[in-house]
Parts: structure tokens; C-alpha cells; sequence
């Protein structure tokens, strides 16, 4: 039986994103589980995946500038 030093719910963009930084900060073993037939099947199918790039809020403009920049080397990451 293998362990892991974190199990993560859900392959949905959040679980998905939470295994990811985990990995990313160094975690040496995590797991992410999804009870339905395929990640990223539940609500995050069913979002219209608009990034905005425009807020009057500068933490979100922060947030999503770096996100944008996730986007960019996800390949590369993964």
C-alpha cells in the first residue's frame, strides 16, 4: 500500500490547483483523487474559463497577472 503526505479531494480546478502548489513548494508525495469518470468534469466543465484581465482592485489585477503567467508555462510545468 503506497503513502502519500497529502491526498487531495477533487480534480477540479481548486483540487487540481492545490496538488500543483503543493508539488510546487516540495511536497514529495501527493495524490489527487476524483470520484466522477474524468478531472474537471464537475462545476469546472460547467464554468464559462473566462480570465478577465481588468479589475478596478489591484490585488486581483496582481492575482490574475500572475495567473496569466501560470497559464503561459503550464505545459512546461506539468
Amino acid at each position: 500500500m503506497s503513502s502519500y503526505d497529502f491526498i487531495v479531494v477533487g480534480a477540479g480546478i481548486f483540487g487540481a490547483s492545490v496538488a500543483y502548489q503543493l508539488k510546487k513548494m516540495g511536497a514529495p508525495r501527493v495524490l489527487l483523487v476524483e470520484r466522477g469518470s474524468a478531472p474537471a468534469a464537475g462545476t469546472t466543465a460547467a464554468s464559462a474559463a473566462i480570465m478577465r484581465q481588468h479589475y478596478s482592485n489591484q490585488v486581483l489585477s496582481e492575482v490574475t497577472r500572475e495567473s496569466m503567467d501560470i497559464l503561459r508555462r503550464l505545459e512546461e510545468e506539468s
